[in-house]
């Protein structure tokens, strides 16, 4: 997966010169602890979730065939913003660190957020990664760096505003997939690079509740954290 920083200045810079300057405080929630085991798929916007997820695995697997690729990525900026969403699903087999379990296939979406003055960027990088049946958040990460005067990476126990902002990420996918569809009547056409429009700013205030629950609360210790890397 690429470098979500050099992706996200990529978008910032190419789009700098029209966009206001970022004044966005950060943000306070409260957490609300969610069991890792028990993946309740929930109804989102009056659909069930789960549909809204096979589409846009389908999707990509379809457009994999197309490519001829095992794994996807790409990115949507987001207009008039300074925030970027990387997603890559790759239909490898995985193995947990600890326990050697298989799982065919992972999703990783990592949702970035640039801020800068006089050229001097500091990053905030939400990374929300998701293993077979998909649908719900099996691991949370954040990383600040550049100008953070306290860079952090950490990950932390699964809540359910990360689960809601995992499916308001997916839901926008979904959204641009059908509507390339509509337009194209192909599919495989999908740029994998583009910018999409934050309705009413609703992933921006999604992801600031997660980014500042993450930051107000404990992470993992290291032996805690789950690993999900390519089996041997």
């Amino acid at each position: 997966m690429k470098s979500a920083l050099a992706l996200s200045l990529s978008f910032y810079l190419g789009c700098a010169a029209s966009l206001p300057a970022p004044s966005i405080p950060p943000p306070v929630i409260e957490i609300e602890p969610v069991s890792r085991v028990e993946k309740e798929i929930i109804h989102f916007e009056g659909r069930p979730f789960r549909q809204e997820m096979q589409f846009v695995t389908g999707s990509f697997r379809q457009m994999m065939r197309q490519r001829n690729q095992h794994s996807l990525e790409g990115v949507l900026g987001f207009e008039n913003s300074t925030e970027s969403l990387e997603y890559n699903y790759d239909t490898s087999i995985f193995c947990d660190f600890d326990t050697q379990k298989k799982f065919d296939g992972k999703i990783t979406l990592e949702y970035s957020q640039i801020q800068g003055v006089q050229g001097k960027y500091q990053i905030t990088v939400v990374t929300l990664t998701d293993i077979p049946p998909f649908g719900s958040v099996d691991k949370i990460e954040i990383r600040i760096d550049g100008l953070a005067k306290n860079p952090i990476y950490a990950a932390y126990n699964i809540n359910s505003k990360a689960q809601h902002f995992y499916e308001t990420l997916v839901q926008k996918l979904s959204q641009e997939l059908k509507q390339h569809q509509v337009q194209h009547h192909n599919g495989d056409t999908f740029p994998l690079t583009k910018f999409a429009e934050d309705e009413q700013g609703k992933i921006h205030h999604s992801y600031k509740k997660v980014a500042q629950l993450l930051k107000d609360n404990k992470p993992l210790s290291l032996k805690k954290i789950p690993i999900y890397n390519p089996c041997p």
